[in-house]
């Protein structure tokens, strides 16, 4: 019985002390304390001063306290591209961002016409060599970026592969 009573005493004294040490945030005129935010929709990353010097730890440890909510990275494919048969197109997705970190992904992949063969499908920049056709033909890529917080975001480009004209053939 008596080791039973350390153990509340000791417990006892960490609930009575955590709740005095709590950092009062005023919201819509309401007082609540600084963990309130798990049980609400988590807000943008923003910072603040730490209420106590073992807030982010134990935020961390038991994720109750989101300072940073992951948003999607902005993915883009690069502009639609007109070119003539057996070229080599260069599928750029440099222009992807992140607002809230880094772009740690990239993935293409073709979604429309004839297949071609991508070279370097999991990199920013990606090649393929346009097909011999005889007429034109659209071609359809899909980006898919990941961000350091595994959000992803997808962009389209179209690629319009056109015929050799017959001038450039008797070359």
């Amino acid at each position: 019985m008596i080791i039973l009573y350390k153990y509340f005493l000791a417990f006892g004294a960490v609930f009575i002390a955590f709740p005095s040490s709590a950092h009062y945030v005023f919201e819509n005129s309401k007082k609540q304390f600084w963990w309130g935010g798990a049980f609400r929709n988590p807000e943008p990353c923003h910072t603040h001063q730490p209420p106590n010097s073992l807030h982010n730890y134990w935020a961390q440890f038991f994720r109750w306290h989101n300072h940073c909510t992951n948003l999607l990275p902005n993915a883009d494919a690069g502009d639609r591209q007109t070119v003539q048969s057996n070229i080599e197109v260069i599928l750029n997705g440099s222009k992807s961002t992140d607002s809230d970190g880094v772009i740690v992904g990239y993935h293409w992949r073709q979604v429309r016409g004839p297949w071609v063969k991508l070279s370097g499908s999991d990199k920013m920049l990606a090649t393929f060599t346009a097909p011999d056709i005889q007429q034109q033909t659209m071609l359809v890529f899909r980006l898919k970026v990941q961000d350091d917080g595994q959000a992803e975001n997808i962009d389209f480009v179209s690629i319009l592969i056109t015929p050799k004209s017959s001038f450039s053939k008797k070359k």
